[in-house]
């Protein structure tokens, strides 16, 4: 059953040294997707990792991580991390539901 869908973009700037990443999370429509917990992401790259980024103002959505809802969320000024090769995601167990297993 698929909970969540990621897709993470990056933007960099003319000189290189910092990203915009932009984060799209899609919750299912499942019975029971959704969550009230703190979501993190830590993205990682050719050239290292972005550290634990804490998803929590979605700039599409009042209310982050709901059932059949896409969120958006803009993390700025960080290390470019170069070609993404991977990323966790993860929450904190609290509040309601929990869609990351």
């Amino acid at each position: 059953m698929v909970w969540l869908v990621m897709t993470i973009a990056a933007i960099t700037w003319l000189d290189f040294s910092d990203t915009t990443y932009k984060v799209v999370v899609k919750t299912s429509d499942e019975k029971g997707a959704g969550t009230d917990a703190n979501v993190y992401v830590r993205l990682f790259g050719e050239n290292g990792d972005s550290g634990d980024l804490h998803l929590k103002d979605s700039a599409t959505n009042k209310d982050p991580f709901e059932k059949n809802q896409e969120d958006e969320f803009t993390i700025p000024e960080v290390l470019s991390l170069g070609e993404l090769v991977k990323c966790r995601v993860w929450h904190d167990s609290k509040g309601e539901n929990t869609w990351v297993r």
